[in-house]
């Protein structure tokens, strides 16, 4: 094309001198010569090569790119054609400076939509590491807080419930869900110094001599020497540095007086101090809920912000149960409030004791990006299990065989699953007057019990039957495709099927299994 192009140019050249293409008379206009006509085959040959490439390259070009280039191509072919009749309009280079303009205008539009392509991978591959380091900061501030914990065996799960409590302070005093994530994980760590103290200090029985006090009393400065190497997050080590310091200004290490405090070590102070009267020690039990209250009315203005004393207050009233406390279970109490599901089975809490006493539970859950049908959770099973009746095709006539397809699944206890495409079902359960109630049902059923299935065929139709301690049920399905054997098994979830007689056609056969 480029050698093409060349020629083109020569032969123009060579034209001004001879009067080959055209002439200028005196008037200085233009008339065509008897060469004029060879004019034309340079440049639609060129046209003829570049059509040849935007079909090579179609499939790479975006729709308006490839659009413009064949319009760009096509129009002047057309209009150099059109030229040889309309002597004297240039209709060809009208042509091609308007074809150019467009696709001048179209690469542009393009570049503009490719860039903002770019722009939107790049911002969602930011999120996803953002995302990623999050997930990262979250699980090692829990496992760190984990091992904070058990390094002092009085105050197992501690730091999980004072990262709770103060959470639950910053929402109530009309916090951010930004600003009150920085309570949590400042919470989570604020006992990150006592990896300095000695551990017989820390687990000593009985209550610390003076010179025993005055060691633990470093632990917020090697709080604050800890995390302050975490610079992104300096809220971190400034909630562990001053959340022994008190309202008044006697606390410590830097007697800090009011609101000269950081505002996350006040919030932290009051749950720190909460969970400390909450928790068992060895030297006393668990403080009565009435007087740990009191004891937090006379800290209001002394020890405590007055104002995140009042929420923690109003906490302890909603809590008719005292369940904001340590429980004596045995196990490690760090109890986590919110978990973050990716995908099924991706996160889970810790177990919730159970006791003589009635315990309100409140859930709240809340989509990353919207719900979406299609990622719904599977649904509950009931607690009892009973045997199944499946009723599917294969081509060796065995369950999961080669081909396998299955058209109804149905519990002996009523409980069935959607029809899928393949056949439709439809299913009518009852309990008579024998139906003896869930609990003795699932009695008897662990215990042993007879039961009839009857099942019939007529053509893609097929019918089933059964009754067993007061439940009765039927079904019908209709098989959609056209399938030739039919088969029925009879299966369970952790049970056991013994004494199996099948009847057909007045022939009776048995097998035990």
């Amino acid at each position: 094309m480029k050698f093409l192009a060349l020629a083109g140019m020569a032969m123009v050249i060579v034209s001004q001198f001879t009067g080959f293409y055209y002439t200028f008379d005196e008037m200085n206009r233009y008339h065509r010569a008897p060469g004029f006509i060879v004019c034309y085959v340079i440049p639609l040959s060129i046209m003829a090569l570049q059509m040849s490439v935007i079909l090579q390259y179609y499939k790479n070009l975006s729709s308006r790119l490839r659009t413009s280039l064949f319009l760009f191509t096509a129009l002047s072919v057309i209009a150099a054609v059109l030229q040889v009749f309309m002597y004297g309009v240039s209709l060809n280079n009208m042509m091609i400076v308007g074809m150019a303009a467009m696709l001048f205008i179209s690469a542009i539009r393009d570049l503009e939509q490719e860039v903002e392509k770019a722009r939107i991978r790049e911002i969602e591959h930011y999120k996803e590491e953002k995302k990623n380091e999050h997930a990262l900061f979250e699980q090692t501030a829990e496992a760190l807080a984990t091992a904070i914990d058990a390094k002092d065996k009085y105050t197992h799960g501690h730091s999980a419930r004072v990262a709770m409590y103060s959470t639950q302070i910053a929402r109530d005093a009309g916090k951010s869900e930004e600003e009150c994530e920085r309570v949590y994980f400042a919470a989570l760590l604020h006992d990150v110094g006592k990896i300095g103290i000695p551990d017989h200090i820390i687990n000593k029985d009985g209550k610390l001599t003076d010179e025993e006090f005055a060691q633990i009393k470093h632990h917020p400065e090697y709080g604050n020497q800890i995390l302050s190497n975490i610079r992104q997050s300096p809220y971190l080590s400034i909630a562990a540095h001053y959340h022994h310091e008190r309202f008044d200004g006697r606390g410590y290490p830097r007697g800090l007086v009011g609101e000269d405090i950081p505002e996350i070590a006040r919030i932290i102070a009051v749950a720190d101090s909460y969970d400390a009267m909450t928790s068992k020690r060895s030297y006393r039990d668990t403080i009565p809920q009435q007087k740990v209250r009191e004891e937090l009315v006379k800290g209001i203005g002394t020890q405590f912000d007055p104002q995140f004393a009042k929420i923690m207050l109003h906490l302890i009233d909603q809590d008719l149960e005292y369940s904001m406390r340590e429980r004596e279970t045995g196990l490690n109490d760090s109890f986590i409030n919110r978990i973050h599901c990716e995908r099924l089975y991706h996160d889970c809490s810790t177990g919730i004791p159970v006791n003589d006493k009635m315990v309100r539970i409140r859930l709240f859950s809340r989509p990353d990006d919207g719900f979406r049908e299609e990622e719904s959770l599977p649904t509950a099973r009931l607690v009892w299990h009973c045997p199944f009746v499946s009723v599917f095709t294969s081509k060796d006539g065995r369950v999961d065989g080669e081909e396998y397809q299955e058209f109804m699944l149905l519990r002996l206890d009523g409980e069935n699953w959607e029809s899928d495409t393949h056949a439709e079902n439809t299913f009518q359960i009852d309990h008579t007057r024998a139906f003896p109630g869930w609990n003795d049902w699932k009695k008897r059923n662990k215990e042993g019990m007879d039961c009839v299935v009857t099942i019939r065929r007529d053509g893609n139709r097929i019918k089933m039957e059964t009754e067993n301690l007061g439940i009765s049920i039927s079904s019908q399905t209709v098989i959609k495709d056209d399938v030739n054997d039919v088969y029925v098994a009879l299966t369970g979830d952790q049970c056991c099927l013994t004494d199996i007689h099948i009847r057909t056609d007045g022939k009776e056969s048995e097998c035990n299994h």
